[in-house]
């Protein structure tokens, strides 16, 4: 559902809270025995939907940051570059 909420500026805890009728406590709960948290799982998404956006689009990296919800193109570069390891201009080449 993060996936799909991505590009639409619409991925945030509210949100998912509502379509899947939990309670803040139920979602943090379900997470912890996952050994995860909301917000790694929007880094996650963001993460692969970038990495698909490159490798299979023609967009600017300023349009794929605005599809994965950053203000700024540097806050994308610089979250991609520490999962990747690598600046998203240079992943593809």
């Amino acid at each position: 559902m993060i996936r799909a909420l991505l590009p639409l500026g619409m991925a945030n805890r509210e949100k998912i809270l509502r379509i899947y009728n939990l309670s803040v406590s139920s979602l943090q709960r379900k997470l912890k025995l996952e050994g995860n948290t909301f917000s790694n799982l929007v880094l996650e998404e963001r993460m692969k939907l970038a990495e698909h956006y490159l490798k299979n689009s023609n967009l600017k990296l300023s349009d794929i940051s605005d599809l994965l919800g950053y203000q700024e193109i540097s806050h994308f570069s610089k979250a991609f570059k520490r999962w990747f390891g690598i600046s998203p201009s240079h992943y593809v080449i």
